[in-house]
């Protein structure tokens, strides 16, 4: 009965994901519904109408067209689901490192496959992220530099923090003339 999550995974909340589930969840109530009555009219479970409407998930089509048939087809939801954004940049499980990033006295990290984030060259982050699979968009691209970027703005702009970084040698291979910027010159394996 239920169709398990709306979307692969749970996207960094934004005001957009916020505003919108904070719309369904006032229909609903003028509606009289309870979540577990609303989920079974649109066949998602009661959990996942309550991650959309605290903007924790992104509502799929199918999600906002039943909930439209569900809340009287006002076309409200509709027109609000083609402003939805999610927020672009870090994943949410890695938040609470980055927090401890922004007050750290002193950073100790090891890496096995890749030069740690803060000490990423543009090039090579990009080559990361062009690399990831599923590929990603030039706007997703785009944002994950924008928000590696923004981390790296704390070796800048503050008392730097005293950083301890061990990598394995295979974090050094990368695509020709990704590395030079890091003080490499081998690109082979």
């Amino acid at each position: 009965m239920a169709e398990g999550a709306v979307g692969a995974s749970e996207p960094e909340s934004s005001d957009s994901l916020r505003t919108f589930g904070a719309v369904l969840q006032a229909l609903r109530e003028h509606a009289e519904l309870s979540r577990e009555q609303f989920g079974e009219l649109v066949r998602y479970s009661k959990h996942t109408v309550a991650s959309v409407e605290l903007g924790r998930r992104m509502p799929d089509e199918a999600f906002v067209e039943r909930a439209e048939e569900a809340l009287g087809n006002t076309g409200a939801l509709r027109r609000a689901a083609g402003c939805l954004a999610r927020q672009p940049g870090l994943a949410a499980w890695f938040r609470r490192w980055t927090r401890l990033e922004q007050v750290a006295i002193t950073l100790y990290t090891y890496e096995c496959r890749m030069i740690p984030g803060l000490l990423q060259t543009e090039e090579y982050a990009r080559q990361l992220f062009i690399d990831e699979l599923p590929p990603l968009s030039d706007e997703q691209i785009e944002a994950q530099w924008t928000a590696r970027a923004e981390r790296q703005r704390l070796l800048r702009e503050r008392p730097t923090p005293r950083s301890a970084s061990s990598s394995r040698s295979t974090c050094f291979c990368a695509a020709p003339g990704v590395l030079r910027s890091h003080g490499s010159s081998s690109t082979t394996c």
